[in-house]
């Protein structure tokens, strides 16, 4: 594999974008800290992966180093033979880095609420389903779900969350607010570079071409 080891910068403090104040608020959340849902926000937004590579991502690809002053990595691995190949096959392997507090959330998550399985494989998914590894619209329900306004606040669309047949799994995509994991990797991509990150460390980052880079930074 290719350990080109890119550089996991301090991320600033969140601040009003929609994604962010998500982030915030599972963060401070007395029941919604390192589960299922903030855990999936958490990695796609600092990541800014897709959707194919974060199943991909096993136990054994994240390297945490919580409290210890050391960088956190998140390795992504080319594993065509197991249903989770990377869009860019070898090319894409990478090691991402990660802030403190991701890193301390998704530790927080596999102590406490990441379901103990492992798929047909033998391997263990990071974000895993009851069932083991999650299919493409396992992930993209948990987006839906994880991008809901209401979760952070009141509802934009004059809906009462508590009888709101958006909340209901089967109606999860028809919230105007919900977002895909595409939809949060792009966002994803543009913060980073409206930050600051150089477009060619966003590009290894992301495993994104130049183009799709100079495209967010217009």
């Amino acid at each position: 594999m290719n350990r080109q080891i890119i550089s996991s910068l301090r991320f600033p403090v969140l601040t009003v974008n929609a994604a962010l104040r998500l982030v915030r608020h599972y963060r401070g959340s007395e029941h919604g800290r390192a589960s299922q849902h903030h855990t999936f926000i958490e990695l796609t937004w600092y990541t800014g992966t897709r959707q194919g590579a974060l199943r991909a991502l096993n136990v054994c690809d994240v390297v945490l180093s919580v409290n210890s002053g050391q960088e956190s990595w998140v390795v992504f691995r080319y594993c065509p033979d197991t249903d989770t190949p990377l869009k860019s096959n070898q090319r894409g392997e990478r090691l991402v880095g990660v802030p403190d507090e991701t890193a301390r959330v998704v530790s927080e998550y596999i102590d406490d609420d990441r379901y103990d399985v492992h798929d047909e494989n033998g391997r263990q998914p990071l974000i895993s389903s009851s069932k083991g590894q999650p299919n493409e619209n396992t992930v993209r329900m948990w987006s839906y779900r994880a991008t809901q306004p209401c979760i952070a606040g009141g509802c934009p669309h004059d809906k009462d969350p508590n009888i709101c047949e958006w909340r209901e799994y089967a109606q999860l995509s028809k919230c105007p607010s919900s977002r895909s994991p595409n939809q949060i990797r792009t966002r994803s991509i543009t913060w980073q570079l409206k930050e600051g990150l150089p477009p060619e460390l966003v590009t290894e980052r992301v495993d994104a071409t130049v183009k799709t880079i100079e495209n967010h930074c217009e």
